[in-house]
Order: C-alpha cells, then structure tokens, then sequence
C-alpha cells in the first residue's frame, strides 16, 4: 500500500509500464497547468492510495464515501482499476488503484459492477 499526496508523484507507483501511463492519462491528461492542479491536491486533501492484491483498505473514513458513492471507476491496463470518489463539498477527492486480483470486497463488486455494464 502506498500514499500519494500529490500528483506530481504518480511516476514513483510500482505499476506495469502501460497501467502507470493509463493513469497518468486519466488523472494528469485533462491538466492544462500541473502547479495549480497539485496546489488543487494540497488546499483539498485530495489523496491516492495505490493498493496491492493482499492490501486491506486503509484507515481512512472518507473512503466509506468514496466507495459508496464513486464517481467513476474505470479499468487501466494489465489488470488496474481506478476509482474516484468526491468526499468533500471543496472537491477533494480520494482515488483508488487497484488490481482485478484485490481480496478487498467493495472492490471486487466494483469490478463485477463495471464489467457487466
């Protein structure tokens, strides 16, 4: 399990090549100005944890609400998951990676709930 706090940190994720450029993708390929974005990340909070296959959820409370109410998950390469969720009324956000091999539950249902769409 592993904590970033800023999206600047994404390239230091041990994630396959492909899963590591997708989410780059996802989360840095709408940013027009990478300092205001992360000035963004640090005024809200907003958070990514990158979670292995054996990882239990972290001790977080608001990843009750992003698990509850995500605003989108959506499948990498190689196996990855990414989940958002908005916590907060100031945007913070809390994203999730994740594998398809995860033994976590709410996990594992976002994934069946994804691929049968």
């Amino acid at each position: 399990m592993f904590k970033l706090t800023t999206p600047t940190s994404l390239p230091l994720l041990n994630l396959p090549a492909s899963a590591l450029a997708a989410l780059s993708n996802e989360i840095l390929g709408p940013v027009d100005d990478i300092d205001l974005f992360t000035t963004f990340w640090n005024e809200t909070g907003t958070l990514l944890w990158h979670l292995n296959h054996d990882d239990t959820l972290p001790e977080d409370p608001l990843l009750a609400v992003a698990l509850a109410n995500p605003e989108y998950v959506t499948a990498l390469d190689d196996g990855w998951y990414l989940l958002l969720g908005i916590v907060c009324d100031n945007g913070q956000g809390i994203y999730l990676v994740f594998p398809d091999t995860t033994v976590i539950t709410q996990l594992q249902n976002q994934i069946e709930a994804l691929t049968h769409e």
